[in-house]
This record gives structure tokens, sequence and C-alpha cells, in this order.
């Protein structure tokens, strides 16, 4: 929680800065994340190295306030930094969005809220982080910030039009800045690493219950706001590798379309059906996701699954010339040039993160080119269809999948007690922070769907 207010404090600070930069074609986005904080700065001026050194200058300063003993009289105080009804504010704002993502089932980006708090190991619930806001005072603040950059370890990514001399000026100054507090860097070794839940294979039930589509993991939600239902199903793939990597960018590519076509248009099922490769602290997975105004998350279940039962033998008897109209695709999209600096600095920074032990790191800054050249020499129909089987195919005995199911308004009986009757085939992912009972009290306290 405290790392979250730090970020939004120092864009508070920043705001007429980050107002006159703006007008000179420049911008600066600072946001936290689980290790610490993303600051990311760029645009078309020269004066880009000033900005980030405004930038660190404002985190050292809040830092700074945190110190017991502060290093000069100039130094300024948390309070001269930040007024109080202005700290409030943000503290009242955070606290707020916390709940909302707490009620918040509907994805963005790669997965849900809710699907992410499931896969990965001692993620803290949004909940919980809003009931630390009521402890926080601006105090505990200062005394994070000091204690944060003290032992913070940098990377800094600088791309675009510069040469090494103009890069490396700018690592002095983050350098310059992080000396005033005498910053001592946590050991790679001792930073802490995010890790995924050990998956487990689903049973395949041969059932004719209406529940069956869902055995494995499963997390429910109770959106009493919402009047439809939806479902998400991640299938997890194994560790991230570039040769399971494009295998299952080949099925996402194959399969995208005849999944919409088939669920959505033809089916009508929902309003949103689709399907991503997702790649999460050096793990790989699949997800698919469906929401419908007419059906229970366990019907849209089996719809998936019936689908994926058809779909293998679209697969199976793809002729050479529609498998290599798909592979080519692939590789033309993986080969395309990015469409301007911020993403070429985000493929760049996927790059960099994408092992998630900083001590095996290996910094292949065009991992496309291997993947293209994998799709032309390694994959093939055979290969692809037993991928298929291993990790998708409703009758693999290997299958591992965690799905979020949402019971929308109109839900007929108790989700929760239907799931957990169905124990011998299904363990709901439900403690504390996930009760479905809970979603009803969050939305008493007048908590708005986002």
């Amino acid at each position: 929680t405290l790392n979250d207010l730090f970020s939004l404090l120092v864009s508070e600070i920043l705001r007429d800065e980050s107002y006159m930069a703006l007008v000179a074609e420049l911008e600066v986005m600072i946001d936290s994340f689980e290790n610490g904080q993303i600051i990311h700065v760029f645009g078309f001026s020269h004066k880009l190295p000033q900005l980030l050194t405004v930038v660190f200058k404002t985190f050292v300063d809040l830092a700074l306030s945190g110190k017991k003993s502060r290093r000069k009289s100039q130094d300024k105080s948390i309070d001269e930094l930040v007024d109080a009804p202005v700290f409030y504010a943000q503290l009242e704002s955070l606290a707020l969005a916390y709940f909302n993502e707490g009620a918040q089932f509907q994805s963005s980006g790669m997965l849900s809220s809710a699907m992410y708090r499931v896969l990965v190991k001692d993620t803290i619930h949004p909940e919980s982080k809003a009931t630390a806001t009521d402890k926080i005072e601006p105090g505990h603040l200062a005394e994070y910030a000091y204690k944060f950059l003290k032992r913070c370890k940098v990377e800094v990514l600088v791309t675009g039009n510069v040469d090494m001399k103009e890069a490396s000026a700018m690592f002095a100054s983050i350098k310059d800045s992080l000396d005033i507090i005498e910053s001592a860097p946590i050991p790679s070794s001792e930073i802490p690493v995010f890790n995924m839940i050990n998956v487990p294979v689903s049973k395949v039930i041969d059932s004719n219950d209406d529940w069956y589509a869902l055995s494995g993991l499963v997390h429910p939600l109770e959106a009493l706001e919402f009047p439809g239902h939806s479902v998400d199903l991640y299938f997890h793939i194994g560790e991230d590798n570039i040769k399971s990597r494009v295998l299952v960018n080949l099925i996402e590519q194959v399969m995208r379309e005849p999944l919409y076509a088939e669920l959505r248009t033809r089916q009508q099922l929902g309003y949103m059906v689709k399907c991503s490769t997702v790649s999460l602290y050096g793990k790989l997975g699949y997800v698919i996701e469906l929401t419908s105004g007419k059906h229970g998350p366990q019907f849209l279940a089996q719809d998936v699954d019936n689908f994926l039962l058809q779909f293998r033998s679209s697969l199976r008897l793809m002729s050479k010339e529609m498998f290599f109209d798909h592979l080519v695709a692939l590789a033309r999209k993986k080969l395309e040039d990015p469409k301007g600096p911020s993403q070429a600095v985000e493929r760049h920074w996927e790059t960099i993160k994408q092992c998630n032990n900083y001590e095996e790191r290996t910094y292949l800054w065009n991992p496309h080119y291997a993947e293209v050249e994998l799709l032309k020499t390694y994959v093939t129909p055979q290969l692809l269809l037993q991928a298929y089987d291993n990790w998708l195919l409703p009758t693999s005995k290997s299958r591992k999948r965690v799905s979020v199911v949402v019971f929308g308004h109109g839900h007929e009986g108790n989700p929760l007690k239907e799931l957990q009757s169905r124990n011998h085939y299904i363990t709901v992912v439900n403690g504390p922070e996930l009760d479905v009972q809970n979603e009803k009290a969050r939305h008493a306290r007048g908590c708005k769907m986002m």
C-alpha cells in the first residue's frame, strides 16, 4: 500500500513539471508494481535528461524527509513536500481504487485481476490493502520512501536517438541522485521472486453433470450489478521457453477467428469471446475468455470444451497450404517494426522482465528473430496437434486449468455450494479474501463496478 501511495504522491508533486514537459512534447509516467517503481520518461526533446533528473530528485526529496536525522537543513519534511489535504485525498483515492479492484471481474490486459490473484503466490487482496490505508500517516510514507531508496536496485533502459555517451550521462545522473542518500542496492539474490502456483492436472470427467466442464481449480465470484455471466479459463503450459512459446502462439493464431465465429457469431453465446497467450513470471499459459448475458459459467465452460473438441478435427485436417498461411502470418506479425518509440521500449522491457530470476537473465533483445527461425525449422502440423492435445484438449490427461467464474445478477441458487458439492473433481480456490459471499458486503458498502 505504501509503495502504491509513493508513486501517487511523486506524480502529484510533479504535476506542474509534468504539464510543462507535456508542452515541450515530453511525458513522464510513474507507476508501482510488486517489486518497486517504474519510471517512464519519453518524448521528442533534448531536454529529456533534465526531466529525468527532476523526477529522481523528487523521489530523493521524499526519501530524505523520512531520514531520522535529516542530512541538510534545506531538506524538507514530508509536510512541506505534500500538503496534508493532498496526502489524505490521494490516500482516500487509493482506498477506493482497491475496493473497486476487489469487485472487478472483467479482464484488463492479459489476465483479470481475480485470475492474477489466484495464479500468483503471496499476492495481497485489494480489500486487505484498502484496510491498511486506514492506518497510514504521512510519517509512515516518508519512512518507507527512505528505506525503499536506501536499498533499491535500479535498472535503466535507454532507447531511441541517443548514443552511449548520452545514455551513460543519464545513468550517472540517476546514480548521483541516489548517492545523496548513500544508497546501497540490495543484492540480486535477495530481491523477492514472485512465483505462480502449481496448477494440478484437471480430472477428465465423463458425466452428464452440468458442472463437469469446470473440473480443476475454480475461483468463484458473484457480481450483483452485472446482468450476465463470465468465465476466464487459464490453461497452464509450463516453463516459458521459446519452443513452447511459438507453438502456443501458433495455436492462438489458428484458433482466434474460428473461436469467435463459432461461439460469438454462430451460437451467439456472448458479446465477448477471445483467446490469448500469457507469459507471467517465467511461466506460459493460454486464456480463453467468454462473457454472456444468457448462460451461466458452467454452461459457458462446457461450450468452450465442446468447441475445443471440435476444433481438434480442424487442426488434424488442416491442409499444408492453410498451415503455412498461418505460419507466415504469425512470422510477419513477429517481424513487424515497432510503431513508435514507446512500443520499442515496451518490447525491450518485456525482454528484461522475461526471466523472473535476476541471476538468470539473458537479455536477448531480438527474440522474435529466433522465434521466426523456429517457426521455419521446428514447427510442424504434427507437433502443433500434439501440443494442442496435451495442453487444451478436454480429454487430455495432462491438461492443467484454472477457472475464474463470475455469476451475475439473476443466478438461481448458491454457486459456492454448487461448486463445493462437487469437490471430487472441482477444487474451489476460496479463502476469507476470495469468498463469494463477501461480494455482497462490498456492494453494501457502496463499491462501484469498474
